[in-house]
């Protein structure tokens, strides 16, 4: 006999979850687990008692949660029940919960396999765990539990040492492939900047900043404009007393400049269309020219012109294996521009630093 195992709840996803969940992984100490396997078996203890029907209210009481939760039960389920309401009422043992772990799938999801399962680094998936799956299946007498023979399960938890080390080997070359992975995007998403050109990105800059000088329009003015512009991309400057105050995007100018300029109090804007090509550098590089904070700056792979200096060393390490102690000289040397945004954190323009770093290597 198998038994149906209702969806299974991840074990590193529990907060939240049903109470009767929580009340089942609260009974993870070893004594608790102990009952299950010094018990005889669920037919041989019913044998030992009367088969007259009882009813046992605290038994229900402790179990009517788990009923609700498991939704329609089926004919096994009030077998069991009822067998294990006879064995509270006789043993004060709630044999139930044990059948809940088999029947809420708590013991985990074994759809790739027992090799699969094991996680030596994982509290949940351990040899203590396939012992105590095993003596649940036998104390039910299934024989088997999610399409797996009880003996294969039997059989793993024999060879768990060699089953471990593999489980171990299998995790590691995941981590390796993780690792190998995130460090190849890491450097991909710096080295964005191929096609950048700077002509035509100081030319957008110079709308905002030199050529925009005392062409901010009152809030008012903005507001009734913003109402017959043409959807587009923005880049939107608020000012405050005649000093520049916030900068941002949007594609909903008319809503934006309402919001903005009342969070900001400013009194006066100036907005233009924005090229999506260079919109999110432009928005820092305006920043920088106004001298407004960078702490709310996090570069990331939109980002073609700047980058953390620790994004600048990682990316030249892995890439050229380029060492930090180089990058950072050659900051130094080249008096190259650098923006902080945080206590440890500077901004770097990644294509001066690139024309600097190619210039020291072809010396």
């Amino acid at each position: 006999m198998d038994i149906p195992m209702i969806q299974h709840v991840p074990q590193t996803e529990l907060e939240g979850t049903p109470a009767m969940t929580r009340c089942l992984i609260g009974h993870r100490e070893n004594d608790w687990w102990e009952k299950i396997k010094t018990s005889e078996s669920f037919y041989s203890l019913l044998e030992k008692i009367d088969n007259s029907p009882c009813e046992n209210s605290e038994f229900i009481e402790l179990n009517k949660i788990s009923m609700v939760e498991i939704g329609p039960m089926n004919v096994d389920d009030y077998r069991f029940f009822w067998g294990c309401m006879k064995l509270y009422n006789k043993f004060a043992i709630n044999y139930f919960v044990y059948y809940l772990y088999l029947r809420k799938g708590l013991f985990g999801n074994f759809s790739h396999g027992i090799v699969a399962w094991i996680d030596p680094n994982s509290p949940y998936h351990s040899k203590e765990d396939l012992e105590n799956l095993v003596s649940t299946l036998r104390f039910f007498n299934f024989e088997s539990y999610q399409g797996i023979p009880l003996q294969e399960f039997e059989n793993a938890l024999a060879d768990y040492p060699l089953h471990e080390k593999m489980a171990q080997k299998r995790i590691a070359e995941e981590n390796s492939k993780k690792s190998e992975k995130t460090i190849n995007e890491k450097v991909q998403n710096y080295f964005n900047f191929s096609n950048f050109d700077n002509t035509l990105f100081k030319q957008y800059l110079d709308i905002f900043t030199v050529h925009q000088v005392h062409k901010e329009v009152s809030l008012n003015a903005a507001l009734i404009e913003a109402k017959a512009v043409p959807a587009n991309t923005f880049i939107v400057i608020f000012y405050r007393d005649g000093k520049a105050c916030y900068v941002g995007k949007t594609d909903h100018l008319l809503k934006y400049i309402g919001d903005k300029s009342q969070k900001h109090n400013a009194d006066s804007v100036f907005y233009h269309v924005a090229n999506d090509e260079y919109v999110d550098d432009l928005l820092i590089a305006i920043m920088i020219y106004y001298d407004l904070s960078l702490s709310k700056v996090r570069p990331q792979k939109i980002h073609r012109k700047y980058a953390t200096i620790q994004q600048a060393c990682y990316a030249y390490r892995y890439a050229y294996s380029i060492s930090n102690k180089v990058v950072l000289s050659t900051i130094d040397s080249n008096h190259l521009r650098t923006h902080e945004i945080d206590v440890d954190k500077k901004l770097i323009d990644k294509t001066e630093l690139e024309a600097a770093i190619r210039g020291s290597l072809n010396r």
